[in-house]
């Protein structure tokens, strides 16, 4: 029996990967045939220095528009919008209301990455294995992976893969084709153990 269930995994693995041409095609399937194999850089510090590239930005405008406000030499223009009739305070105000949505949505989405948790260890192992093993990419672009720290997976990552997945989808088909017991019984994936390795 086992050798059955071995071969209609290994078929499902060569459709689902190996069959994929080498390079990105194939390491694109491996990536997409299992969520816990779907880790990407987080480029943390680079995000950290466009925010703070950003900031400083805007800290500029800040600056310029308090030091317009307090040279300002008709007092009423400060305590009406519609009356102010300085063009430079107006082009200034436009200029922080055109930049300041991207400094938000930018923080905004970094701030999210920094609260989703970090990739298993085991996750990252058995990538890095399939990359050492299979050498999808050119050397240079294989390097992904060197900083664990700056990785970023799926924020509810499961407990089993989608091999573990094949197993039990595979069992239950042979369960209801009536196989003998003592063959194979019906796989529960929602009963997989669940494996703490951080």
């Amino acid at each position: 029996m086992y050798r059955w269930l071995g071969f209609f995994v290994a078929a499902y693995l060569y459709h689902a990967v190996e069959n994929r041409r080498p390079g990105y095609p194939r390491l694109s399937a491996f990536i997409a045939s299992d969520k816990n194999f779907a880790l990407f850089r987080r480029f943390g510090e680079l995000h950290a220095r466009l925010l703070l590239f950003k900031q400083d930005e805007l800290a500029e405008l800040e600056q310029k528009l308090n030091d317009l406000d307090a040279e300002e030499q008709t007092p009423y223009h400060l305590r009406s919008r519609r009356d102010d009739r300085n063009v430079a305070r107006r082009a200034l105000i436009a200029e922080i209301e055109a930049r300041l949505p991207a400094y938000d949505e930018a923080l905004q989405k970094y701030c999210q990455q920094l609260e989703r948790t970090p990739p298993r260890k085991r996750n990252i192992e058995s990538v890095a294995r399939w990359l050492e093993g299979n050498k999808p990419l050119t050397v240079s672009e294989s390097t992904f992976l060197n900083d664990w720290n700056d990785l970023v997976g799926p924020a509810d990552q499961l407990d089993y893969g989608s091999l573990d997945a094949a197993i039990a989808s595979i069992g239950n088909l042979l369960h209801r084709w009536r196989l003998p017991t003592f063959l194979i019984s019906p796989v529960s994936i929602s009963n997989q153990p669940a494996e703490d390795d951080n």
